[in-house]
């Protein structure tokens, strides 16, 4: 299977689908997700491609760096002649400059004659994130903070969010069930704390593979591995590639 992410302008779109179609004459342009942030040259575009069976089959990270037109990156999976599924979910994460802007999804069968299939895919830019993290590791995600801030996607920071008289777990279980992406900062720190406990909990409750099929999940999470260095979650760690800082 060849998964091919583009990066262009909206006068670049004939551009792309021609070259997609060199690849594949039968390529159709089905579904984009304009980013809808302001790239300057030098910005670093990376894109998060997991795929899934009954866990995680995938995980691989390509980087691109923004000079103001067209580019591209590309990922090959075999898929095994034993696998024991009939489809692969699909999801590719996008960050710029480490920030999570949004995502696409779709899900495409194993046939024999797999240029027959036309998977729908599923795209949106990230609308409301909730921040997970341990106080003790506030340094070290503040910046995290300050970045969703520039880019302009709202979040909640309970430093920067939560107000005087708020009745706190409320508004923070009301939150992380209207969002559409949970970062979590893990660590020892959050590996003890009883707040990222609950949170996470509750995240893991809205989020594929949890939700099936996969297109009914509302929620997308993104986890991070920071210092100091915890286990990863054993409910987590099949499911989920966990970056770090």
């Amino acid at each position: 299977m060849l998964v091919q992410v583009y990066l262009h302008l909206l006068e670049e779109t004939e551009k792309v689908k021609k070259l997609a179609q060199e690849s594949d004459k039968n390529a159709k342009r089905r579904d984009y997700m304009p980013l809808q942030c302001k790239l300057k040259k030098g910005d670093k575009v990376d894109v998060l491609l997991n795929l899934y069976g009954e866990t995680l089959l995938k995980s691989e990270k390509k980087s691109v760096v923004w000079q103001g037109s067209f580019t591209k990156c590309s990922f090959d999976f075999f898929v095994p002649k034993n696998i024991d599924v009939d489809e692969l979910n699909c999801v590719a994460q996008m960050t710029v400059n480490d920030i999570p802007v949004g995502e696409m999804r779709f899900i495409t069968k194993i046939v024999e004659s797999p240029r027959q299939l036309n998977p729908k895919i599923i795209a949106h830019k990230y609308n409301k994130v909730f921040v997970s993290y341990a106080h003790k590791d506030e340094a070290k995600v503040k910046s995290f903070h300050e970045g969703l801030k520039l880019a302009g996607i709202e979040h909640f920071f309970d430093r920067a969010y939560l107000k005087t008289g708020d009745i706190f777990p409320q508004v923070i279980q009301d939150y992380i069930n209207s969002a559409d992406l949970f970062v979590l900062f893990w660590s020892e720190n959050a590996a003890e704390s009883e707040y990222v406990k609950k949170e996470r909990t509750q995240a893991l409750r809205r989020a594929f593979p949890q939700v099936r099929p996969q297109q009914a999940a509302k929620l997308s999470i993104y986890p991070m591995s920071i210092e100091p260095r915890a286990e990863l979650p054993s409910d987590m760690k099949d499911n989920y590639h966990f970056g770090e800082i």
